[in-house]
C-alpha cells in the first residue's frame, strides 16, 4: 500500500527522523509510540504532504495521496465559531445532497453527529468535537486514515468510542490506520506497533510499551 525508505527530517542540525522505513498493508492498524518531541507527528505530517522531507522516498503506489488519505491532527482543525454542519460543508464542498444523505443513514449518522450537528462547535465537548472530526475524515472514505493523539484529553467513555470507531472503520469501511498515541489501551487495537526514539523507528510488541515507558527496554533488541 505504502513503502517509506529511508526518510529523514533535520531541523537545522537536530535529526528528528534518521532514515526511516516502513510498510503500511491494507487493513493494518499501526501505532506509533514515543515520547513528546519524538517525531511522530512530524512523519504523520510528511506522509499527508503538510511537511517537506530532507531525504527518502514515499511510495504511494495505487494510492492518491490528495484523495485516498485523511489526516486528523492533534490540534482541532473544526473552525469553533462554526456549527457542526458548517464545518462539514466547509470540508465537503459541493456535496449537499451527499452529506443529507450521510446524516440520515451514512458515517455521519453512524457516528451519531446527526445528534447535534446543528450545535455550534465552541459549544460540544471535547468527545463531540474529536467525532465530528473524524466524521468529515471519513465522509472521503479514505483508504488511509492518520491519527495524531485520536484520544488525547478525553475521559475514559469518550476514549472508548472512538476505539470503536476505528475498529468500525478497519472493519466495515476495509479501511486502513496509521496513528500516534499514549494511550496504552487505544494500541491494544494495532496490530503493528513501532517505537519512534532518537529519530530511529523500532517494531516492537504491545509489552515493549510499559518497559520502554518505564526505561527498561532494551532498545537494541527490539525488532
Amino acid at each position: 500500500m505504502i513503502n517509506i525508505t529511508n526518510l529523514t527530517k533535520k531541523y537545522g542540525k537536530h535529526i528528528i527522523l534518521d532514515d526511516i522505513n516502513l510498510t503500511i498493508e491494507k487493513n493494518d492498524c499501526i501505532g506509533i509510540v514515543g515520547d513528546n518531541g519524538s517525531g511522530k507527528t512530524t512523519l504523520l505530517s510528511i506522509i499527508y504532504g503538510m511537511t517537506k522531507k530532507n531525504k527518502g522516498n514515499i511510495d504511494f503506489n495505487e494510492l492518491n495521496p490528495n484523495r485516498d488519505i485523511s489526516y486528523i491532527p492533534q490540534v482541532n482543525p473544526l473552525i469553533p465559531e462554526l456549527s457542526g454542519l458548517d464545518n462539514i460543508k466547509i470540508w465537503h464542498e459541493g456535496k449537499n445532497e451527499e452529506i443529507k444523505q450521510s446524516l440520515e443513514d451514512g458515517i455521519l449518522h453512524t457516528l451519531g453527529i446527526h445528534e447535534y450537528y446543528k450545535k455550534k462547535v465552541n459549544k460540544m465537548s471535547g468527545g463531540m468535537k474529536k467525532r465530528l472530526s473524524i466524521a468529515i475524515a471519513l465522509l472521503n472514505k479514505p483508504k488511509l486514515l492518520m491519527m495524531d493523539e485520536p484520544s488525547a484529553a478525553l475521559d475514559i467513555k469518550c476514549r472508548h468510542t472512538i476505539k470503536e470507531y476505528i475498529n468500525y472503520y478497519i472493519k466495515e469501511l476495509d479501511g486502513t490506520v496509521l496513528l500516534a498515541s499514549h494511550d496504552e489501551n487505544e494500541l491494544k487495537i494495532c496490530n503493528k506497533l513501532f517505537l519512534l526514539n532518537n529519530g530511529k523507528l523500532k517494531q516492537i510488541e504491545y509489552d515493549d510499551i510499559k518497559l520502554f515507558v518505564n526505561g527498561k527496554l532494551d532498545l537494541d533488541d527490539s525488532k
